[in-house]
């Protein structure tokens, strides 16, 4: 079995992949904007027929409008920008509460089960925990600045929006259980980082197809041979280590991928080649590396990194894969060099001289992109 095989088997690359837990599924990310204009149209509607002042009208009913716009042009991969959004309206429909002409506490308080409802299907059962605790402390302020009992209105809070939450939540974990078992197979089951399959599906469904991007490709290969010297324990280390890295070079709007047995992939839409050289050295330093602290020393990998950059309506998986080809090429030509060098000062043996490096595979020629070794 060579490195690569055993670098695979060790860190469970056969096992099933698993969904990242904070991942935001396709359902729930194309739901969101919907869900968030129903409630801006229900807080609209229930407002007007309860005649409510326009200055109530508007701090609960603009929010929700605000976000359905801000989670169309910006998809959440995560939940924690769900739970940005959700944390938006409720503030706002607690606002609009301080100041309910209408109906007392009831328009507002029916605004909040309206927005338990929504966020209980986008948010998993921990942050809906929280948003909930929030709004709930958040009500008790208001009910004591209005002067009103305490307890009467977090009676009424309990019926109108925890009941319905507590179904919103059954309702959005089965969606998510429903995706799950088919975007699951996008990530890496060792990293949670993108699979190659899934680094290109996910740049088409969250909205950064056809725009200029930066590709970046590592090549760890020295993971391999960490692994063989240091164990498995030592090599998942630095494996967790090396996608922290990336995950800091990506950060919210890249995408990072685990694309070969020791070969990563950082894309980042709308990044040009000094930006993301400039990136590149504020998360791996200069020289590009990556430390792990072992008993009193420091163990190191300096990975080979091009970058190439994608132009508007260029494909980025074409691009990756020519980067990965080229790391490829100079790896192995790299280590032919080596074993000339090592063959050479063997007396028994009297090799050939090496055939000059080509700086490209011969089917990349013609390739027009830029690209920088770091």
């Amino acid at each position: 079995m060579d490195n690569a095989s055993q670098f695979g088997a060790s860190h469970g690359t056969a096992a099933a992949p698993v969904l990242p837990a904070a991942w935001v599924t396709d359902s729930v990310r194309r739901l969101e904007p919907l869900l968030m204009a129903a409630l801006a149209a229900a807080i609209a509607s229930t407002a007007v027929f309860a005649g409510e002042g326009p200055s109530g009208l508007a701090a609960a009913a603009l929010a929700p409008m605000l976000a359905a716009a801000w989670a169309k042009v910006w998809p959440a991969r995560h939940q924690a920008g769900v739970a940005a959004r959700s944390t938006l309206m409720v503030t706002a429909i607690l606002l609009a509460a301080l100041c309910a002409s209408a109906g007392g506490t009831l328009l507002p308080t029916i605004w909040l089960g309206f927005a338990g409802l929504a966020y209980g299907v986008l948010l998993r059962g921990a942050w809906t925990t929280g948003l909930t605790v929030f709004a709930v402390a958040g009500w008790a302020g208001v009910e004591l600045l209005a002067g009103r009992p305490l307890l009467e209105g977090l009676q009424g809070l309990a019926l109108l929006v925890l009941a319905p939450q507590i179904a919103a939540v059954a309702g959005g974990a089965w969606l998510r259980r429903l995706d799950a078992r088919r975007e699951a197979t996008r990530f890496d089951g060792v990293t949670g980082l993108f699979s190659r399959d899934g680094l290109c599906a996910a740049v088409d469904l969250l909205g950064s197809a056809g725009r200029p991007a930066a590709v970046a490709v590592f090549d760890c290969n020295d993971l391999l041979e960490i692994q063989r010297i240091y164990g498995t324990r030592i090599g998942r280390g630095m494996v967790s280590r090396v996608v922290r890295q990336l995950g800091l070079l990506a950060g919210e709007r890249g995408f990072a991928a685990r694309t070969g047995p020791a070969e990563f992939t950082v894309v980042l839409p709308g990044a040009g080649r000094e930006r993301v050289l400039a990136a590149v050295q504020q998360a791996f330093g200069t020289p590009t590396r990556v430390e792990y602290d072992f008993r009193d020393s420091e163990i190191m990998v300096v990975p080979n990194v091009l970058i190439g950059i994608a132009g508007e309506g260029e494909d980025v998986g074409a691009l990756q894969a020519a980067l990965s080809r080229r790391l490829q090429w100079d790896r192995a030509y790299e280590e032919r060099r080596l074993d000339y060098l090592r063959r050479e000062r063997e007396r028994h043996s009297r090799p050939a001289e090496l055939a000059p490096h080509r700086s490209r595979p011969a089917d990349d020629e013609d390739l027009p992109v830029l690209t920088a070794a770091v």
